[in-house]
């Protein structure tokens, strides 16, 4: 694979988070990829439990003091960075006083929820997307990993499909188990406004105005370009969805082998492409009424039709 710029939006990682397997795993993907000369930028949540002092954070001027509005209300960002030394790339920590100064990820010391978990995520995601631009760099590929990326891919291919930094970017979209059992409702669906993003955008995920944990991380895969199962213990009804959907698939790989197995997978959906099929031809066969509903449009791999449901 030739070296690409990969934007990593990690949810969790080490050493700033405890040894989860997501954290391990995505530090490890980063330190693999920068060693293979891929320019690499990685951006994650600045957790109110991280240590500031100890993990040596400090604030980026520039990049900060722009706020991201919703609902409404403006929220204040601030962008922090670290040193990942052995990987020696930096880390971007996006920060807001008003979502990410508790000193819990997703519920509190008691194990109560958090009510906006939903806007958090769109905070972040905005957040971190003003970020890159701000880096005057632009990504080949980004890749979501995590519930709190969820929403990247959708922005990233309604909203800001053709902001400079990341057109025709491809996105892949890392899933694993379930984290929080929250019913996202209605803040959460007038917050998704964005850039031309309204609550349709996802009517087919969320028919109500409610939005489990699974429905949220679909919002992700139906619009990321490939799909990385970064756990054994994705739930049934996910994997069912990515299988109807007929996306590019990698299923879970031990640690020690995700470096070779996740760049051949980049490469792949790297190559994948949208191109439309003669109208003419399409209508010989299916009439114009049904044309018009498929838009004539194949994904094409290498010079070859993909199967729906295939695993690269």
């Amino acid at each position: 694979m030739r070296a690409k710029n990969i934007l990593f939006i990690n949810s969790e990682m080490t050493p700033y988070l405890p040894a989860t397997d997501l954290a391990t795993r995505s530090r490890t993907l980063v330190h693999s990829m920068q060693a293979r000369k891929h320019e690499v930028r990685t951006c994650m949540p600045k957790w109110g439990i991280i240590n500031e002092r100890r993990n040596m954070l400090h604030e980026v001027i520039r990049l900060s003091g722009t706020s991201v509005s919703i609902n409404g209300s403006e929220h204040q960002l601030q962008i922090k960075v670290a040193s990942l030394q052995v990987a020696k790339t930096q880390i971007y920590f996006i920060d807001g006083e008003d979502y990410f100064r508790r000193k819990g990820m997703w519920c509190d010391s008691r194990g109560r929820e958090y009510a906006d978990l939903g806007e958090r995520s769109i905070f972040f995601v905005r957040g971190l997307m003003d970020t890159v631009k701000r880096l005057n760099w632009k990504p080949d590929l980004v890749h979501c990993s995590g519930w709190m990326a969820a929403m990247a891919p959708l922005y990233l291919k309604k909203a800001i499909a053709n902001d400079p930094t990341f057109a025709n970017v491809k996105v892949v979209m890392s899933l694993t188990g379930p984290v929080f059992k929250k019913i996202l409702g209605k803040k959460f669906f007038t917050a998704i406004s964005f850039g031309g993003v309204t609550r349709e955008d996802i009517a087919d995920i969320c028919p109500e105005d409610t939005c489990d944990f699974n429905q949220f991380m679909k919002i992700g895969v139906k619009y990321a370009d490939g799909i990385i199962y970064e756990s054994k213990k994705v739930d049934e009804s996910l994997k069912e969805y990515v299988a109807e959907l007929g996306k590019p698939l990698l299923r879970y790989k031990k640690e020690e082998r995700i470096a070779d197995e996740y760049e051949v997978f980049y490469e792949k959906v790297m190559r994948r492409r949208k191109v439309v099929a003669p109208v003419q031809e399409v209508q010989e066969v299916q009439g114009v009424q049904e044309v018009q509903e498929v838009q004539g449009v194949q994904d094409v791999q290498e010079g070859q039709e993909v199967q729906e449901g295939q695993e690269v």
